[in-house]
C-alpha cells in the first residue's frame, strides 16, 4: 500500500450547500475511499487556498486511479 495526497476543490454551489446543511465532509468521503479499496488516513480543510480539502489516503498503487475513475470521482 502507498500513501497519496489528494486535493479537492469544491464548486461554489457545493460550498453553499455544505454551509447550509452543516454536513460532515469527512464522514461523506470516508465510505467513498473505502469503496475504492483505500483507507482515509487524514482529512484537512483549507481556508484561502486554491483547494478546499486535502486528504491523505492509502491505496494499492495499481488500483488508485482506476478505482476513482470507476466511481466517476476523476475523469
Amino acid at each position: 500500500m502507498a500513501l497519496y495526497m489528494m486535493q479537492i476543490k469544491y464548486t461554489r454551489e457545493a460550498i453553499k450547500d455544505i454551509a447550509e446543511t452543516g454536513s460532515n465532509r469527512e464522514d461523506a468521503v470516508r465510505p467513498l475511499i473505502e469503496k475504492c479499496g483505500g483507507k482515509l488516513i487524514n482529512f484537512y480543510g483549507l481556508v484561502g487556498q486554491e483547494y478546499n480539502i486535502v486528504l491523505i489516503v492509502e491505496f494499492q498503487r495499481i488500483n488508485l486511479h482506476l478505482q476513482l475513475k470507476n466511481l466517476k470521482v476523476v475523469e
